[in-house]
């Protein structure tokens, strides 16, 4: 007979499950780690733009790093964020027939957000999706047109932070880096999106205030009127996550670089 019954991607067939069995689907297999919210995708064999997505902002919605893009709408990019994946479509920039890829995934909330609402001070509203022992967090805000401190979630400095305009074209990825210059936020910051070297003091970018253990201050570069903004916060883990800095030494054994791990 027909088949009448749907596994909910679309595919059909004949009978229901009986109680007490389910169909063979990737969401119905036992939980095998935590839900991915963060995921970086690159097309190895092109010139495709570098795809960032999470679950705060939403399936669908894309950033690419590489470029001062605002987030747009990709219908045939990343769908849905699993356990232990993600699901995408054919977009050339993920999924091109033939062609090689690499990912980068973190687990942060699974995909639950919070108000900056556990009185650490925070001058601006924002929602928080966190994983303190991963030391990852997803905040979203919108600025009010002067600077101000937004609540990261983390309960440690973060060593590594970086914010983006996602209603409007034309501004740069923000980078701070515990290392950079004495991690003096004054001292200079990178942009993702150029090949150019440390951009010299500017205190639109950071107000000139190295983070907290419970806050970040952003300029007000980051905090113009009306501008919606995404950040990614990471603090180090011992044994799990570090943020570093090495000389190069133009030796053919190349530097070596000490993770503590």
């Amino acid at each position: 007979g027909a088949a009448a019954n749907t596994d909910g991607f679309g595919s059909t067939f004949k009978y229901t499950p009986p109680d007490g069995f389910k169909g063979l689907l990737f969401d119905n297999q036992p939980d095998q780690g935590g839900l991915t919210d963060l995921c970086w995708i690159k097309n190895r064999d092109a010139t495709d733009t570098n795809q960032w997505y999470d679950s705060s902002r939403g399936p669908l919605l894309d950033l690419e790093t590489d470029s001062t893009n605002a987030e747009s709408t990709t219908l045939d990019g990343l769908q849905k964020f699993l356990k232990n994946g993600v699901e995408i479509e054919d977009n050339d920039a993920v999924n091109t027939r033939g062609e090689k890829f690499v990912s980068w995934n973190w687990v942060a909330g699974g995909g639950t957000t919070s108000a900056n609402t556990d009185g650490v001070g925070a001058t601006v509203a924002c929602t928080i999706q966190k994983n303190t022992t991963a030391g990852i967090s997803i905040v979203e805000w919108t600025g009010g047109g002067s600077a101000g401190t937004i609540e990261h979630g983390l309960g440690k400095v973060p060593a590594f932070m970086m914010y983006k305009r996602k209603n409007a074209d034309g501004d740069a990825w923000v980078v701070y880096h515990h290392k950079l210059n004495s991690g003096s936020p004054e001292d200079g910051h990178l942009s993702l999106q150029t090949t150019g070297s440390t951009f010299s003091d500017d205190a639109t970018i950071f107000n000139d205030t190295k983070p907290t253990a419970q806050l970040a201050t952003i300029g007000t570069y980051g905090m113009a009127n009306t501008e919606k903004r995404v950040g990614y916060f990471f603090a180090e883990i011992d044994g799990f996550s570090k943020f570093g800095t090495y000389d190069g030494n133009g030796d053919a054994n190349g530097a070596f670089v000490h993770t503590g791990f």
